[in-house]
């Protein structure tokens, strides 16, 4: 449980740094799983996945909504609800960050 733990803080930590760059208008493709390989976008939502998938196998509160889960909501948010517009990643962006300090709170 420890090593979920870990991997979570350092997701959340890195996901933080993204939404920043988002927020700033500098990575508008934040919330994409497009096809580029190198995307940083389809990189986040792979670990996403992967700590939603330890999440699950390892028996977590079920009712905790991880970062990793957040991300995964804002990214359905920003393709079906703003159409994967690329000007909506900022507002995307900070409605996340705003839920993840909530929520650190």
């Amino acid at each position: 449980m420890k090593d979920i733990d870990t991997l979570e803080t350092a997701f959340e930590a890195d996901l933080r740094a993204a939404l920043q760059r988002a927020v700033k208008g500098r990575s508008p493709m934040l919330f994409s799983s497009g096809d580029r390989e190198r995307s940083g976008g389809r990189k986040l939502q792979a670990r996403a996945e992967r700590l939603m998938e330890l999440r699950r196998s390892y028996s977590t509160d079920p009712l905790e909504q991880s970062a990793a889960a957040r991300y995964m909501y804002a990214c359905l948010r920003w393709r079906h609800i703003h159409n994967n517009a690329a000007e909506a990643a900022v507002v995307v962006a900070r409605e996340l960050l705003k839920e993840l300090e909530a929520h650190a709170t």
